[in-house]
């Protein structure tokens, strides 16, 4: 929440991106599994944030491979997800609207993007 009240001031906006850890991470990180807030926070600062086309193609490149383990079949499952389907998620007519908002303005940023 703080991330994404920070992201709104746009002075903030080269020292956030350019620290020793990048947030684009954790922010897609609670897009794709936080709850409604963290998600309407994240996607606020990913829509500031990704504005910038550096910026942005560092958001839209992101991808996941999660595995854990399924106790009633005793394997590892793989779970695959990217930029694309977290911030399309956002955009269901299940979510709020501030975050169907956000989504839609990240999907424009993306848009932008060179790749």
């Amino acid at each position: 929440h703080i991330l994404g009240s920070i992201a709104l001031q746009t002075i903030h906006h080269k020292t956030i991106m350019s620290a020793f850890v990048p947030p684009h991470g954790a922010l897609m990180m609670l897009v794709h599994k936080g709850d409604q807030v963290q998600q309407f926070a994240a996607a606020r600062a990913i829509q500031n944030l990704s504005y910038y086309p550096q910026y942005c193609q560092q958001f839209a490149d992101f991808k996941v491979v999660d595995t854990s383990f399924d106790k009633k079949t005793g394997k590892n499952v793989v779970f695959r997800w990217d930029a694309l389907q977290a911030i399309t998620n956002l955009c269901l007519p299940t979510q709020a609207q501030n975050c169907q908002t956000h989504g839609a303005g990240i999907l424009r940023n993306f848009c932008s993007c060179k790749n």
